[in-house]
């Protein structure tokens, strides 16, 4: 006998919750296929008591259900299938199909659909079956579409801009602002020159939202100024340059050949006041005989003729009245003692001439005063040429004398960690005008052992207050320097023991250099600064970071105008640029090559390139522009700490020779000039190698020309003196002190201006035309005036 079985087939698959205690003793069969059974899923059994019962499965799915009772016949009145739908649908009868879940089907509600866990990206809604509306996208539709290029449409999965993004956006959702400096579609424009950096350039279209930066123009302010203008938006005009608008600085509008000659100004843009005239002004009017009025300011020519007793500049010896008409009689001490305005002579006549002004003879000693007249001339040609002669005698001898410079090895960062080092920075040559428009260059021999001059040695206190007499008696007027500088140079040993009275060696205490963890931050060992003037620096991350090897140094119109410092090492070119951001430095005073005689004299530290940056510790660094002179380059460069800007100009001196002085002071008093054109109100940082020899000089010459502006004198070894009192040993050697006084005469002696090469040909055509008022030519009468 057959076991009694029931069967019944689902149209669909269909998951069945069983219930053992609804199915004892049956057997439950489920599969996909009607039979056989084995091939469906087969409850086990086992017996109880007398009862069979089947034991509860796991939950399943099947199209087929099947009930079996061993040797019995089955009797069903009922059979209740229940069951969930399967994965995928719901509702009633299981005919709604689920939506796009976040975890497909598994989260879907078999009654109504929901999904629990929210929808797939790209749909929103109850059952997750609408998609995103235009504009949103991802999970839920919950985001919003960035800046795309059309319509704001975006992928609604994952908001991709298929069409690419909007000027002034960028990345795959276009949601990413364009970085500082870049503008426009797909970012691909680079921002202009804006007045404010990049940050006040609009990443839409790159258009400053304020002016442009000195020196550029036009809509996104990448257009250089033309010719003739300068400044924010260029829309300044510049002066009178003497080489015309092309030595216009398009930044700042200063001439960087001077002025044309009635003008003055960094910008060339003031005319010269009333009794001045010529290159920067610089020339006082003469004895114009209407007064400065008259007086013209581009030539200083008297428009009205001179007063009684002068002509040109001034009159020639031996001639007075107007215009230096009238010819000086016999006076006794010769033409010196003769007025130039009516030719009195003040020591009275030559023996057989009378009167106020000599002309009129003895008649008793007529023939006597011919003879005596013709032989006094011919004794004061005679005792001219003898003069002469005795003139060239010297300098030849002198010449002859001097012996060869030694050639001195020099010191690199090697002197460091060395012991009793002793650095020698510059023995020299010198060149001094013998007279006016004349120029004599002449070696100079350097000491024997060319280190014992800078030998750091302590001096008795007692030898620098003794210096206290001299000081005194060591200011020199302006109206005699000429002629102090040009009668000592002729003597070799005047400024040698003058300068073996300085103060030599440490002054003050310099316990903070001497630090172990300084140590590597000095270029030359003993050569520091003092304790009670060094610079400090902001601390970082330690307390020893406020060191650098550097000193403040006193000007002559007020404390702390300059910085002396050392050349830049690897290991303090960081704290360099710390330095000149905190004291927020306009201008670098720079007197040494990067490399001299084989040696690395300073660390480059700034970039070569126009426009590019160079990161130096905390200090971005950019070059933005140069201009190469003869004797200098000038730099204007731009550093920038997070969001803050500031910009400074480099002047460059690149014709100061290794172990030796400039071979024309005229070469550095125009360097110095140019420095001085560029305002400032922040220290000045002048630096060498060692940061004593060259800068010492430079520094002794800007104080002692401003001394000369206030007082009318000048005490060069007052001002050494004081100099070394700040910084050990500045003006290093005696051949740096002696071209210090050169320099001095040049600079305030002698008026000059630079012309570039390119400019020396249309500045000479201007001084060939002739001159319509007196007939003769531009460079004539400007000699006239000048001598």
């Amino acid at each position: 006998m057959e076991d009694a079985s029931w069967l019944r087939q689902e149209e669909n698959d269909t998951a069945f919750i069983l219930d053992d205690d609804q199915l004892k003793g049956f057997t439950l069969y489920l599969g996909n296929t009607s039979g056989p059974w084995n091939y469906g899923h087969q409850l086990t059994y086992s017996l109880n008591q007398d009862m069979q019962y089947v034991f509860k499965p796991d939950n399943a799915i099947a199209r087929f259900i099947s009930l079996k009772r061993l040797n019995y016949i089955l009797v069903i009145c009922e059979v209740i299938v229940e069951g969930e739908c399967i994965r995928g649908t719901y509702g009633s009868g299981c005919n709604d199909t689920c939506g796009n879940c976040y975890k497909g089907y598994v989260s879907c509600s078999p009654t109504d659909g929901m999904c629990v866990d929210g929808c797939e990206a790209g749909w929103h809604g109850y059952a997750c079956k609408q998609k995103c509306d235009t504009g949103s996208y991802g999970f839920n539709c919950n985001e919003t579409c960035g800046h795309c290029l059309k319509d704001n449409t975006c992928s609604d999965t994952n908001g991709y801009c298929s069409s690419g993004c909007q000027a002034g956006w960028s990345g795959e959702t276009c949601k990413s602002e364009c970085r500082h400096g870049t503008y426009g579609l797909g970012c691909n424009g680079t921002c202009g020159n804006c007045y404010k950096g990049i940050i006040s350039c609009s990443m839409t279209d790159g258009r400053c939202k304020e002016d442009c930066d000195a020196g550029w123009h036009g809509d996104i302010c990448k257009l250089k100024c033309d010719t003739g203008t300068y400044g924010f938006n260029c829309n300044e005009t510049c002066g009178y340059c003497l080489n015309g608008n092309n030595s216009c600085s398009k930044i700042s509008g200063q001439c960087s050949g001077g002025c044309q000659t009635g003008w003055k100004g960094d910008t060339c843009k003031s005319e010269c006041e009333v009794g001045t005239y010529g290159f920067h002004c610089n020339e006082t009017c003469g004895y114009c005989l209407n007064g400065n009025k008259s007086c013209s300011k581009t030539s200083g020519r008297c428009s009205d003729g001179c007063q009684s007793g002068w002509m040109g500049d001034t009159c020639k010896s031996g001639t007075y009245g107007f215009h230096c008409n009238e010819t000086c009689g016999y006076c006794l001490n010769g033409n010196n003692s003769c007025s130039k305005s009516i030719g009195q002579c003040s020591n009275g006549c030559q023996i057989g001439w009378k009167g106020e002004i000599c002309k009129s003879e003895f008649q008793t000693l007529e023939q006597t005063s011919i003879d005596v007249g013709l032989i006094g001339g011919s004794a004061g040609s005679a005792i001219a040429v003898v003069a002469l002669i005795v003139i060239i005698v010297v300098i030849i001898v002198v010449r002859r004398r001097r012996k060869t410079p030694q050639s001195c090895p020099s010191m690199g960062n090697e002197l460091s960690n060395k012991k009793d080092v002793s650095v020698y920075e510059n023995p020299s040559f010198l060149n001094l005008h013998t007279g006016k428009g004349t120029t004599a260059s002449t070696s100079i021999a350097p000491q024997t052992d060319c280190y014992d001059d800078i030998k750091l040695t302590n001096q008795d206190s007692e030898t620098y207050y003794n210096l206290g007499h001299e000081l005194q008696k060591g200011s020199i007027s302006l109206s005699s320097l000429w002629d102090y500088v040009q009668e000592h140079f002729l003597d070799e040993t005047y400024f040698a023991e003058e300068f073996e009275k300085l103060p030599s060696g440490p002054q003050l205490p310099m316990t903070v250099a001497h630090r172990s963890e300084n140590r590597n931050k000095n270029r030359y060992k003993q050569l520091y600064p003092y304790d009670v003037n060094r610079v400090l620096l902001n601390p970082m991350s330690n307390d020893e970071s406020d060191y650098i090897n550097a000193s403040f140094v006193d000007g002559y119109s007020g404390p702390k105008m300059y910085i002396a410092a050392q050349g830049t090492t690897k290991d303090n070119i960081n704290d360099f640029w710390r330095m000149l951001w905190q004291y927020d430095v306009e201008k670098i005073v720079m007197l040494t090559g990067l490399f001299e005689g084989g040696k690395h004299k300073c660390e480059l530290y700034w970039p070569v390139e126009k426009t590019q940056r160079k990161l130096f510790g905390i200090v971005s660094v950019r070059l933005l522009d140069t201009d190469v002179f003869a004797d200098y380059d000038m730099r204007i460069l731009e550093m920038t700490v997070g969001n803050k800007s500031k910009r400074l100009i480099q002047f460059h001196y690149t014709a100061w020779p290794d172990k030796g002085v400039p071979k024309a002071a005229s070469s550095i008093v125009q360097f110095w000039r140019s420095v001085n054109r560029v305002p400032t109100k922040t220290p000045v940082v002048v630096h060498c190698s060692a940061g004593i020899g060259r800068t010492g000089t430079y520094l002794a010459l800007d104080y002692l020309a401003n001394q000369a502006k206030a007082e009318g004198v000048v005490n060069v070894l007052a001002c050494v003196s004081n100099l070394r009192r700040q910084r050990v040993n500045l003006v290093q050697t005696k051949e740096q002190y002696i071209f210090l006084h050169e320099t001095l005469v040049e600079a305030l002696m002698l008026s000059g201006t630079a012309t570039s090469s390119e400019n020396f040909p249309h500045v000479y055509n201007e001084l060939m035309h002739v001159d319509n008022e007196s007939g003769k030519i531009k460079l004539q009468l400007e000699y006239e005036v000048q001598y």
